[in-house]
Formats: structure tokens, sequence, C-alpha cells
């Protein structure tokens, strides 16, 4: 599933770095979303002089979430995760954009 100018726009000085996670569906603030299997993330940039400031996009990771307690015990969500630094040389700001691998 493609997503582009997803989560809210945060602006990254060089050298700093921002730690996401991110889900589909579910809800809204909880431990994850629906499972759309493997998922890379990048920056989407959104200000600052992209030509000459490389966001990394980094640590792509995808964890699911038990509930033993619920009524239905087992999976309840999947949260993606990614680390976005500025390895340029001004600051820029981003969201997310990314997609699956089908």
């Amino acid at each position: 599933m493609g997503f582009n100018n997803k989560g809210p726009l945060v602006s990254l000085n060089p050298g700093q770095s921002v730690y996401w996670s991110y889900w589909f569906g579910g809800a809204e603030f909880g431990p994850g979303g629906d499972d759309y299997g493997s998922q890379i993330a990048t920056a989407n940039v959104n200000g600052g002089e992209p030509w000459n400031t490389p966001l990394l996009a980094d640590g792509q990771m995808k964890s699911q979430y038990y509930e033993a307690e619920t009524a239905t015990p087992g999976p309840q969500g999947v949260t993606y995760y990614v680390t976005i630094t500025n390895n340029g040389s001004s600051a820029l700001s981003h969201n997310l954009q990314g997609g699956g691998l089908t």
C-alpha cells in the first residue's frame, strides 16, 4: 500500500534524527493497525533545500502487538518504525512517504 504526506511536518537541523512510528487503520492513538506486510518509509520533503540536504531513512522495523487480556486473544495490531536523519548542512522539514514491496 503506497502512502504519501503521512504524519505531521517535522523539521530537522543538520545531524538531528527523529524516530517515527506509523500504522494503517486501527485506532487513531493505539498500539497499531492493520497488517500490510512489509512497508518501507522514507522522508517526504516539504521545506528547505532538498537538492543538497540528504535525509537518511534507517532502522525500518515492524512489530505486532499482542493482547492476552481481551475477548479475542492474539494479534491486535501492527506498528511500523523508521528513523530519519538529516545528513546535510541545512535544516529540512519532512513527513513520511513510502509503500509496500508488492
